[in-house]
């Protein structure tokens, strides 16, 4: 917008009421001054628009000409910049579940230190094991196994909110960050997922069965002050869950209450 503070391509809202006027498609104008208008496109999809004033002695369509020649390269730059954050979020997705990587989950627990810290916020971490998943892989096979795990990613990322961050920890392992989260919203989350994955159906052969989860949380500022802390103090309560008689959630201040 360098230069066109009393431009109508200096807003939206003028630029809009200018398009609606002149029409969308590729234009050179005289008024309300000489410049030229340009759709940015990939595809079918107009990703925006480029303003730009005729400079004094060039021609209106010279300029037009010379302009749609810089916004293809636009295009084909945009094109390669969606293409590349595409690539980038498929090397942090789990083929198989469809959330994060473990690698994903380290950077996101790290950022999100960082953000509580500066603002003063909380947030909880929640671990998830899948109870007695290997006697389930010996006796029905992986191809059941990996079914499980499956529709355990689909069920997580049907639960949480836009702004929690669901990855696979490893093996049957899920890990959760839920930025913000007080410790009761975390308790009353887990308890909705423990249920929420007890109440699935899981269909193998003849056999209809159901599979439980154990859930250990942890919270910071509460429970502790670093990344690895967070995630032992979680593992610490999924241990005790699993202790217990699985199928439960354990917060990391009840050990700590207990002790």
């Amino acid at each position: 917008m360098r230069g066109l503070r009393t431009s109508p391509g200096a807003a939206w809202a003028t630029l809009e009421r200018l398009l609606q006027e002149q029409g969308a498609a590729p234009r050179a104008f005289e008024r309300p001054e000489r410049a030229v208008v340009l759709p940015i496109r990939e595809g079918a999809e107009v990703l925006g628009y480029l303003y730009s004033r005729v400079p004094e002695g060039v021609a209106p369509d010279a300029w037009l000409a010379k302009t749609q020649s810089f916004v293809s390269e636009l295009g084909v730059a945009f094109r390669r910049v969606k293409l590349f954050q595409e690539v980038e979020r498929l090397s942090e997705i789990d083929g198989l579940t469809g959330v994060r990587r473990r690698g994903a989950f380290d950077k996101k627990i790290s950022e999100e230190l960082v953000r509580a810290k500066t603002f003063k916020t909380t947030f909880g971490v929640m671990l998830l094991d899948i109870d007695h998943f290997k006697s389930l892989n010996d006796r029905f096979g992986h191809p059941f196994g990996d079914q499980v795990l499956k529709r355990l990613g689909a069920v997580l990322n049907g639960l949480v909110y836009d702004t929690d961050f669901v990855a696979r920890y490893g093996g049957e392992e899920f890990a959760i960050v839920l930025p913000r989260a007080e410790p009761a919203g975390a308790l009353r989350k887990a308890e909705a997922i423990r249920a929420a994955i007890e109440a699935e159906l899981f269909s193998v052969g003849f056999e209809e069965l159901r599979v439980t989860v154990s859930i250990g949380i942890s919270h910071f500022p509460r429970d502790a002050g670093t990344p690895e802390e967070l995630v032992a103090r979680a593992d610490a309560a999924l241990y005790a869950a699993k202790s217990a008689g699985r199928n439960r959630v354990v917060d990391s201040d009840a050990l700590r209450r207990s002790s």
